[in-house]
């Protein structure tokens, strides 16, 4: 009975009216904080369905390059569906030439050696990635490094001594 005396003194009192306040005040912050990360869930599956979209305006763009009346019509899509994506929040990302491949940010639809850039880097961007407050949607799409071919095959030799 003491120990439920002191615990009702203690929700009664200011420092545990203070306490009670900013209980409730972290509950509303994580329910906004939830809100806002299923807003961003929800906008990214939204613009999942719009990606076949903006790769087939991209196969239209090359195939029709040269053609007035098309790149009018694919700069004038392109500027709304753009415009629209920014409304969303999403934004444009890119990678430079040397810069490590980051999973998940990165995905290399080709790779070369290159005796200038490391094994594991960036080439050459190919098309840049889609993200939503930092989100990937689509990863960008680069050419990789497999480092310098006479490296390559030095490993290929000593990998070859060392199974025999």
């Amino acid at each position: 009975s003491l120990s439920n005396l002191k615990d009702m003194s203690e929700k009664y009192s200011s420092t545990g009216y203070a306490r009670q306040v900013a209980l409730v005040e972290n509950n509303k912050r994580m329910r906004r904080s939830n809100v806002a990360d299923n807003q961003l869930g929800a906008r990214a599956s939204v613009l999942q369905s719009f990606l076949p979209v903006l790769d087939e305006l991209d196969a239209l763009g090359q195939k029709y390059e040269g053609n007035a009346f098309a790149s009018t019509l694919d700069s004038g899509l392109r500027s709304e569906l753009n415009t629209q994506l920014g409304s969303l929040g999403v934004s444009e990302y890119g990678v430079g030439a040397g810069d490590a491949m980051d999973i998940g940010r990165v995905v290399a639809v080709e790779e070369q050696y290159s005796e200038e850039v490391a094994k594991g880097s960036v080439i050459q961007i190919i098309r840049p990635g889609l993200e939503i407050s930092g989100n990937v949607v689509r990863p960008a799409e680069v050419i990789g490094s497999l480092g310098s071919e006479a490296s390559a095959e030095e490993g290929d030799e000593s990998a070859a001594e060392e199974s025999e």
